[in-house]
């Protein structure tokens, strides 16, 4: 492409960009008064609310500059409106079928990690409680990598030196990539191969020496391994066992795969798809082995209840909000 033609384009982009500005859509920064405030079980369960749900589910939206920055200002209106319609925590009257049945769901999004989105996120990192509650067996090597594979999304933290940390989200999600590549039962290979190939796409270049797997597909790979032990903590799963316990449940039919031992019925829709993510990132990484902690998000909640005020003794108010 010649300098011209970059220059035009250029100048025709930053002219878009200009006249996007001008749309009056993503400027209304308004938190309206706030009505009946949702009660918590315990203060841990209102700070989680706070720092994750309630710049879209509450009238109490934090609007950082980007805010007035279109097209972004576009996205975030929109998650706002859409966050206040399905459940607001500053209007909030459990009595209402339709409040408690969003409020039920929200909880099953958070304990799927399908919530926050992934692209609030990026901005908001939500990985630190899982961070934390893994580091509290002891210091975390340098170039660790600790992988949280989720419904929605996958979490990926290199750690090991606090001033170097890094941070990523992807939508590598066990749940999005069942719904979107393995409609077979069991999954073809070419839906198989097409599923990896989009996970590879989504890794970035990282410099990693160790590992560590948390949540439900990494403790479910082990529980497998170890014939429905109890606890998997501190085990390790080899690349190859990944692999070998890939290729076994991926030629399962669903009904096969839920009388698995170690695999609990629920996960069995989507334990192929968490296999996939898992062993991508352990070929992508050169990784021979990680270690299996459930020392994750809701450790990482117990962590930081202790840095909070103890709460008052006695029961929880009637509609008391204990979804996280």
């Amino acid at each position: 492409m010649s300098n011209r033609k970059i220059v035009t384009l250029s100048i025709a982009v930053a002219l878009v960009f200009l006249l996007a500005q001008l749309v009056p859509y993503g400027r209304e920064h308004t938190n309206p008064p706030e009505g009946t405030l949702a009660s918590f079980d315990s203060p841990v369960t209102k700070d989680l609310a706070q720092r994750a749900c309630f710049d879209c589910h509450s009238n109490r939206t934090r609007w950082p500059w980007y805010a007035s920055v279109a097209p972004v200002s576009w996205r975030i209106q929109h998650h706002v409106a859409e966050g206040r319609e399905k459940l607001n925590f500053s209007a909030f009257d459990p009595a209402i079928e339709k409040v408690a049945d969003a409020a039920g769901e929200a909880g099953q999004s958070v304990t799927r990690r399908e919530m926050p989105p992934v692209d609030y996120l990026v901005m908001h990192p939500e990985a630190r409680l899982t961070l934390e509650g893994v580091a509290s067996d002891g210091p975390l090597a340098p170039r660790t990598l600790v992988v949280d594979i989720g419904g929605g999304s996958t979490e990926l933290v290199v750690a090991g030196d606090p001033e170097d940390e890094t941070r990523l989200s992807t939508e590598a999600g066990s749940v999005r990539l069942t719904e979107r590549f393995l409609h077979s039962d069991p999954p073809h290979g070419e839906e198989l191969a097409a599923c990896e190939a989009h996970v590879r796409s989504l890794l970035p270049r990282l410099a990693i020496d160790h590992a560590i797997g948390v949540a439900g597909t990494v403790a479910t790979a082990a529980k497998i391994e170890r014939a429905g032990a109890l606890s998997v903590h501190g085990d390790r799963l080899s690349r190859e066992r990944v692999g070998e316990l890939l290729d076994r449940l991926a030629a399962l039919p669903l009904a096969e795969r839920e009388r698995v031992h170690g695999l609990v019925s629920a996960r069995a829709p989507v334990i192929v798809a968490g296999l996939v993510v898992l062993h991508e990132i352990l070929v992508y990484y050169d990784i021979a082995e990680l270690s299996v902690s459930e020392r994750d998000l809701l450790d990482g909640v117990a962590l930081a209840a202790a840095e909070l005020p103890a709460p008052e003794e006695g029961p929880a108010p009637p509609g008391a909000y204990v979804c996280c």
